[in-house]
């Protein structure tokens, strides 16, 4: 991931998931909901070469299991394909690689200077090391100086200002990143006196 960020030159990435309740305004559970209908009653064997499973159901060999999965992979694609999506041709392919393909560049170390993780949300920010990235492209660090969004917060407006609500109803984006700012004021006033 972050060489991918490095690559392109992004700042930050945001990736966010809709909250339990609403995912019927989630685009990628409609467009999903199709290809669900498609596979409902579909039961794809796992042993297609031979099972690769114990007695107890644990896995003792790896390539077969590899081997079988594709197999599954290759025939939920069939299936999609010949499905349609708000009037488009649906086109899938299985493609399988390799785990030594698969790179990860992410350490904890990392993650930690980079990424802030939570149920509904991921953040990842670039720091200002240069040995790390480049210089941000943009004024981001002048909107966010901590660097990361702040998270949502359950507030509500009363007559002594913000209060964190306990019902636990969120309000806006910039309601939190308002509630946060008047938070930092009031912490570089204390600091002062």
């Amino acid at each position: 991931m972050g060489k991918y960020l490095q690559d392109i030159e992004l700042d930050a990435c945001f990736i966010f998931t809709r909250a339990p309740g609403s995912s019927a305004y989630n685009p990628v559970e409609r467009r999903m909901a199709p290809l669900s209908k498609m596979t409902a009653s579909v039961i794809f064997p796992f042993d297609t070469f031979g099972s690769h499973l114990n007695s107890a159901n644990k896995t003792i060999d790896v390539d077969l299991e590899r081997k079988n999965f594709e197999a599954a992979g290759i025939s939920l694609a069939d299936i999609f394909n010949e499905g349609e999506i708000d009037g488009y041709l649906v086109i899938s392919e299985f493609v399988a690689h390799s785990s030594e393909e698969v790179q990860n560049d992410i350490t904890e170390e990392w993650k930690t200077a980079h990424v802030i993780q939570s149920q509904y949300m991921c953040q990842i920010v670039k720091c200002l090391n240069s040995k790390c990235f480049s210089p941000f492209r943009t004024n981001y660090c002048t909107i966010f100086p901590d660097r990361f969004l702040p998270p949502p917060i359950p507030i509500k407006s009363c007559s002594g200002g913000l209060k964190v609500d306990a019902t636990g109803h969120f309000d806006s984006l910039f309601q939190a990143l308002h509630f946060q700012n008047v938070e930092s004021m009031k912490a570089s006033c204390f600091d002062e006196n």
